[in-house]
């Protein structure tokens, strides 16, 4: 099935399916999931067509799959203070005009501690990628996370609510 890994398009008698990995990934490491676009046939939309079918529009779920400190070079393990930070993913575009929509650091000793990045320190702000200035308030030594709060969904309207993800991989500030 090296083809379907490949992304090609199996076409069945009711549907297409089409095969992908979003992102780019480093040799040897692939990510957990894989998308399946799934696009009726002819058929099947003529049935359709004739049947009251209810539209709902799935939100695909946010990720992040790394995060890669600039001036270190490396991922999933450190965070610069003052540095540049680079969040790979999916469906991380920061958008909404709710108060918690935004990018953060969160201490894991004192949840309380909170580092917010600020508007201006987003760099990048795209649906697969973000790049931020890391907070140099944050203390040496520190174990944080990442989380990303956003309205964004790729259909182009935002949602009513917003919704976060949060990296759980624990960053060392430096």
């Amino acid at each position: 099935m090296k083809w379907v890994a490949e992304g090609n398009t199996v076409n069945l008698r009711t549907a297409h399916y089409h095969f992908s990995i979003p992102g780019v990934y480093e040799e040897d490491e692939y990510p957990k999931e894989a998308v399946i676009r799934i696009t009726p046939s002819k058929e099947l939309a003529e049935i359709a067509k004739k049947v009251p079918l209810r539209h709902v529009e799935p939100v695909a779920p946010m990720r992040i799959d790394f995060i890669r400190d600039v001036k270190s070079n490396t991922r999933n393990d450190k965070v610069t203070r003052g540095g540049t930070v680079k969040i790979t993913g999916h469906n991380l575009k920061i958008a909404g005009m709710d108060l918690s929509v935004g990018a953060m650091f969160i201490s894991r000793e004192d949840p309380d501690a909170i580092y917010p990045i600020p508007a201006i320190d987003l760099i990048v702000n795209n649906p697969s990628e973000l790049m931020v200035i890391a907070p140099a308030t944050m203390v040496v030594g520190e174990p944080v996370v990442f989380r990303v709060t956003t309205q964004y969904t790729s259909g182009g309207t935002l949602l009513k609510a917003p919704r976060s993800f949060t990296f759980e991989k624990e960053l060392t500030v430096v």
